[in-house]
């Protein structure tokens, strides 16, 4: 899982910084113990995994990064074949760009790389609000929206629009 890094390294990223500070942390169970267990249980595995990704652990990280001969030696953070990633960029001042024209109205990732990804934006300027825009394949997306109207919809999701 992500573990955003910019205010556990030791010292803390710059606040304005605006570049990926991404590190991972892994819980795992088998299948049996996580459905057989209550919802608390599979919080103290999370709970216990980002724990795990601190100062040193992060430090040691970039320090293996700083040590490779060549960056192909770093497997890319989207690597094919997975079945789920997620981005969030819902933090950055995105609204408040400015290329001359005015602020931007609405801000969109141009093309997701590949099916099984979500991405995290701001709303409109000003709304407080937070769009997920889901990358899945058409004859999914059906399945998807019965999903969300029938369960998400009732917990603070407030509309599901389908974009090409």
């Amino acid at each position: 899982m992500p573990i955003d890094g910019r205010k556990r390294l030791d010292p803390p990223l710059p606040e304005g910084y605006f570049g990926n500070a991404i590190f991972y942390g892994y819980a795992s169970c088998k299948a049996g113990e996580l459905v057989g267990n209550s919802l608390s249980f599979a919080a103290d595995l999370v709970r216990t995994a980002v724990a795990k990704v601190d100062n040193a652990h992060m430090r040691s990280a970039l320090d293996w990064i700083a040590n490779q001969e060549t960056i192909k030696s770093i497997v890319p953070a989207y690597t094919p074949f997975i079945d789920f990633a997620m981005t969030s960029w819902w933090r950055f001042p995105l609204y408040d760009l400015d290329f001359g024209w005015g602020n931007p109205s609405h801000v969109r990732i141009p093309l997701f790389a590949f099916d099984g990804i979500v991405g995290l934006l701001p709303s409109a300027a000003g709304s407080g609000h937070v769009d997920a825009l889901v990358g899945l394949q058409a004859t999914q997306m059906p399945k998807f929206e019965e999903y969300m109207r029938n369960g998400y919809m009732r917990d603070g999701v407030d509309q599901l629009t389908p974009f090409i």
